[in-house]
């Protein structure tokens, strides 16, 4: 077989860049990753969870500037779910803060449901107990849904 010549090059280029136009861009890593473990039990009337992740500037959750914000939403079925629930975050640059400027973070979950009437219900950690209790008339045995710390230079 022939090599090549001009012409049929020529003819590829398109080709080659539309291809390359679908490749997938490969992600720069976050700033930050959580993994955050979560376990939900006997929950029937959670159908979806949201984990949201924060960095700031000041020794204490929610002190000082945000350096950054992010959250997953993950499925619940059958009112259980057990597992690590992994949250990037990113310095936000238009803020003019960067990832070395952190020095605390927290998580925090929001559960999200239907009550016994249908309705939907969202319960962040500040409501957590309530919300629950009088969207499906039953209470929370325990739960943390919160979890901050410092973080390490």
């Amino acid at each position: 077989m022939a090599p090549p010549n001009a012409r049929t090059m020529r003819g590829l280029a398109p080709l080659v860049v539309a291809l390359l136009a679908l490749a997938p861009a490969s992600a720069p890593a976050a700033d930050f990753t959580f993994r955050v473990p979560v376990t939900l039990s006997n929950v029937p009337s959670v159908t979806s969870i949201r984990i949201d992740c924060g960095v700031w500037t000041g020794v204490a959750f929610g002190a000082g500037s945000v350096i950054g914000t992010a959250f997953t939403i993950v499925p619940v079925s059958d009112g259980s779910f057990s597992g690590p629930v992994t949250v990037d975050v990113n310095a936000n640059a238009n803020g003019g803060l960067t990832a070395d400027q952190a020095r605390s973070y927290s998580c925090w979950m929001t559960a999200m449901g239907r009550s016994r009437t249908g309705a939907e219900y969202g319960a962040s950690p500040g409501n957590m107990q309530s919300v629950y209790e009088a969207a499906t008339g039953t209470t929370l045995a325990s739960f943390r849904s919160t979890v901050s710390g410092p973080i390490p230079h």
